[in-house]
């Protein structure tokens, strides 16, 4: 009895224990599935996106010290928490815009209140104000150019997303 056996795709022979080394290319390229390469390159286009906008309006118009980066910390992790790095079928930043600037205002709060805790005084000068306002804005462009970026690789292909649509 002859072991081999024949892809009935391509037709290569395949003997057992010994795999061409286009199936263990295969194999090896396969990795993750495509909607996981997906979510994680969008997560990280979104991520990047928000962290040039947070650090860049920092170093542009305050100062950059071990607090602000704690604040930039906080702020991604609150967005993430929020659900704000999910992928969409359709991204919208200004569907966003309301949650982006309430979550960067709760941070802020945040901050005044631990700052406080600390024994800091807590009197907001108007320059922080004016630095959360670009900051807000600063995220939402940036949230316009990545979710750009994203529309573009989708429809170029090299981002994929499975959809059910329900409905007549």
């Amino acid at each position: 009895i002859d072991a081999r056996s024949t892809d009935p795709v391509k037709g290569i022979e395949r003997v057992p224990g010994r795999e061409s080394s286009l199936v263990k290319h295969r194999a090896r390229r396969r990795g993750l599935s495509p909607d996981r390469r997906t979510a994680d390159l969008t997560l990280w286009i979104t991520l990047v996106a928000d962290m040039v906008a947070l650090i860049g309006t920092i170093a542009l118009f305050g100062r950059i010290t071990f607090n602000s980066g704690a604040l930039v910390g906080a702020t991604v992790a609150l967005f993430a928490a929020a659900g704000l790095y999910r992928i969409k079928l359709s991204p919208s930043a200004l569907d966003e815009a309301p949650a982006i600037a309430a979550w960067l205002l709760i941070v802020s709060a945040l901050a005044a209140a631990f700052r406080h805790w600390l024994g800091d005084d807590v009197i907001v000068p108007t320059d922080r104000l004016r630095l959360l306002g670009l900051m807000i804005l600063a995220v939402i462009v940036g949230r316009v150019v990545a979710y750009a970026v994203i529309v573009r690789l989708r429809r170029r292909g090299r981002i994929r997303r499975t959809a059910l649509i329900v409905g007549a």
